[in-house]
């Protein structure tokens, strides 16, 4: 039957998992520095054509707790929304995604309070 089947493929799964789990060995990476991902914003400026300030690329990298597709995202969206020119006093903000989730946790606060 289907339900059979079903735990018998789990049941072989977990007797797969184990012998393969015991022949791996977990390693830990940490996340760039601050300066890693100063210098690797630096680099996509250079190669897409562009002048990143240091105190954007500094900000930038703060703001993406050692994230660097974060900060990749950021950048971009720092970029899109100076129109191409970035100057010392561009805002770095984070994705939008971000702006959603920290609207939700907002909102479910509130709701929270009144009720």
């Amino acid at each position: 039957t289907q339900a059979a089947w079903q735990f018998a493929s789990d049941c072989l799964c977990l007797q797969v998992m184990d012998p393969l789990r015991s022949r791996c060995l977990c390693v830990r990476v940490p996340g760039p520095s601050n300066a890693q991902i100063q210098e690797q914003l630096a680099l996509v400026a250079r190669k897409e054509g562009f002048t990143l300030p240091p105190t954007v690329s500094s900000r930038v990298a703060l703001a993406s707790h050692r994230n660097l597709r974060r900060a990749l995202l950021m950048l971009e969206v720092a970029y899109v929304q100076s129109g191409g020119q970035l100057a010392d006093d561009t805002k770095v903000l984070p994705p939008d995604w971000e702006l959603y989730i920290m609207v939700g946790d907002q909102a479910d606060r509130v709701m929270a309070q009144c009720c």
